[in-house]
């Protein structure tokens, strides 16, 4: 592992993960950072892409935005709840409107952290690092 700044390359080699969000160059950004550790990345616009994605992509995290239209971060993962192969998919919240989600609701659909935007690539690294680790470590006997 090669460290970059505070960036570890290599530090997500060949976790897998789904990138949701309406804005283009948000995806951009999540999407050079997380590849840059190393992470194979599934990207979608929207909650019904991502539910799309989800039939031939299993990712080990998903990173959802909380604000989309239509279908919201939070009704993608309360639906994915619902699905017992997707329940043990840690899934990160990212927006730019702390104040508009309460962190029980966001508890209680299903995501395991938020990360506020702008986004800092070695933090959004280092979150998602965690919660692939968590999944492995709760997938051993």
């Amino acid at each position: 592992m090669v460290i970059v700044g505070k960036t570890a390359i290599g530090a997500l080699s060949d976790v897998r993960v789904l990138i949701v969000d309406d804005d283009e160059d948000a995806l951009v950004v999540m999407q050079t950072a997380l590849e840059y550790a190393g992470a194979v990345i599934t990207m979608a616009r929207s909650a019904k892409a991502a539910s799309a994605a989800l039939c031939h992509f299993t990712p080990d995290v998903i990173v959802a935005d909380l604000r989309m239209p239509d279908h919201d971060g939070l009704a993608f993962a309360r639906d994915l709840q619902r699905i017992p192969s997707m329940r043990g998919i840690p899934i990160l919240a990212v927006s730019g409107y702390d104040e508009l989600y309460p962190r029980r609701d966001l508890h209680d659909a299903g995501f395991i952290g938020i990360l506020l935007k702008p986004l800092i690539f070695p933090d959004l690294v280092q979150a998602v690092a965690a919660l692939a680790d968590a999944k492995k470590a709760d997938r051993q006997p």
